[in-house]
């Protein structure tokens, strides 16, 4: 049986990029309409990260940013701008708008039994770092590329025996 990976990510800072933001300012879309919208390779790198974990654990999504307020119309559109996968998206306590990202997520570790099986993808870390140590956060760039291969591709090879899935030997 798997065991349960939790992967908390913001998704503004996470899943957009300026170039894709850009590219849809140029079309006339205002600040408040472009902003929800969801970079294709951004959300592809997310795609390939989960891929990978979902070969060893059972991943669980826990949204840790404002889209949380509501979490069906998120799943929602991720699922219609490409998510692969049908996780189980959960949201962190809501402990208001202005409230500390690091410490709710504390306080959903604390609450339902997590041990290190978890990663915290976001690109306010400052919020996060002071709860969590730093091996256990992507930092993206605060809407600037977002998550990129690259920072996929440094995680997993910090963390390779995570990644790694047993062998078992058929005897015959």
């Amino acid at each position: 049986m798997k065991k349960d990976f939790f992967v908390f990510s913001s998704l503004d800072g996470v899943l957009n990029s300026k170039l894709w933001l850009a590219k849809y300012k140029e079309f006339g879309l205002d600040q408040k309409g472009y902003t929800k919208l969801i970079c294709p390779d951004c959300l592809s790198a997310l795609n390939y990260l989960i891929k990978r974990l979902s070969k060893k654990y059972n991943v669980k999504f826990v949204l840790s940013s404002l889209w949380r307020m509501n979490v069906e119309a998120t799943k929602k559109k991720l699922i219609l701008n490409g998510l692969d996968y049908k996780l189980e998206l959960l949201q962190t306590i809501d402990f208001g708008v202005d409230s500390v990202r690091g410490l709710e997520i504390q306080d959903f570790i604390e609450k339902n039994g997590v041990k290190n099986n978890y990663l915290i993808i976001d690109d306010d870390a400052d919020n996060v770092r002071p709860f969590h140590q730093e091996d256990k956060i992507i930092k993206t760039d605060n809407m600037g590329d977002g998550l990129t291969d690259r920072l996929i591709a440094q995680y997993i090879s910090e963390h390779k025996k995570m990644f790694e899935t047993e062998c078992v030997r058929e005897i015959r």
